[in-house]
């Protein structure tokens, strides 16, 4: 997987870090950071339990969580 960097957001000579450096980090972590948007475009930011398998990063939500309808109403997410 090709992962690029917005230069908009980086400082000049920064390197993206490879996927499977990232994914290793997220498996030792155990907690990550997840962010959602809210209705109204305000992010909503929260921790929770994370478990990476495979290419895919997995976590368990209530359904009238806050995160879970910002995720029903938007997809977009964030760690």
């Amino acid at each position: 997987m090709e992962t690029r960097l917005d230069k908009r957001y980086s400082s000049d000579g920064a390197v993206a870090t490879p996927w499977e450096e990232a994914r290793e980090r997220v498996r030792a972590a155990g907690v990550s950071w997840l962010t959602t948007l809210r209705a109204d475009g305000r992010p909503h930011i929260t921790p929770l339990l994370t478990v990476w398998v495979a290419d895919a990063v997995y976590f368990c939500t209530g359904a009238e969580e806050q995160k879970a309808l910002n995720l029903a109403a938007n997809p977009r997410w964030r760690f």
